[in-house]
């Protein structure tokens, strides 16, 4: 029965992925040449962690839409107008169509597949770490639903840290003031206020305040990128080996 119901199934998923595409290829923009607008071929992410895609373009300010693939996926477009942030917990294919303008006419939108992978195991903590402890002890006393979603969103909000202070895939943050606020907007966007993970959020902001005391405006040498991308890097390998 199911080999009898597979074909037409896979037919219809296929005709409506078609009408999808068809439909955001918006037509060209007249009044002039149409900005370029590029978008990688595809980007790779994880289950619950930012996926970060960039646009090159020289015009000002892209548009998105992400088609509905095995999910719905959260999206959040930072100010500097060109990145989109995808997330969504499923595993899958996901179709992303950017476009932008010229002449007060949209022009022709462009596509990206965002493959979200099954994850992989995590690796094993350091045996003596004692943040490591510390947030352990914590997460196993959280008895919120959800935790284990939540764990996995605040783990992509600190690798998205460590892409933003090195300034891969989005603009560079100068200081402390802006790398901070750029993690808080991205942490509003991955995880909701009354998320779980309470105790443990607060423990991470106690640990920020420590290794980096400094004043918001205290601009970022390359020590101290290269500092900060190595202490998120971290953040997030310690998050991913919580149980």
């Amino acid at each position: 029965m199911l080999k009898r119901l597979w074909k037409p199934a896979a037919l219809a998923v296929l005709a409506v992925c078609v009408l999808a595409a068809e439909a955001y290829r918006l037509r060209p923009a007249t009044g002039g040449d149409a900005p370029e607008l590029r978008l990688p071929a595809e980007v790779r992410g994880r289950p619950g962690r930012l996926v970060i895609v960039t646009a090159q373009t020289p015009a000002a300010k892209v548009r998105w839409h992400a088609c509905a693939g095995p999910d719905r996926p959260d999206l959040w477009q930072p100010v500097d107008g060109k990145t989109l942030l995808f997330s969504t917990p499923t595993p899958g294919r996901y179709e992303v169509w950017a476009w932008t303008a010229a002449g007060g006419e949209p022009t022709e939108a462009v596509g990206c597949t965002v493959l979200v992978e099954t994850p992989e195991p995590p690796e094993p903590p350091p045996p003596s770490d004692p943040l490591f402890t510390d947030l352990q002890r914590l997460y196993a006393a959280d008895t919120a639903p959800g935790k284990a979603a939540a764990r996995a969103a605040l783990a992509g909000v600190y690798r998205y840290g460590a892409d933003l202070v090195a300034g891969r895939k989005s603009a560079r943050v100068n200081t402390l003031g802006e790398l901070f606020e750029g993690l808080r907007k991205a942490s509003e966007f991955a995880m909701p206020a009354d998320a779980p993970l309470v105790a443990v959020r607060q423990r991470l902001a106690d640990e920020h305040a420590r290794v980096f005391p400094g004043a918001p405006g205290t601009p970022l040498d390359d020590d101290a990128r290269k500092r900060a991308e190595g202490y998120f890097l971290r953040l997030a390998r310690l998050i991913d080996t919580l149980k």
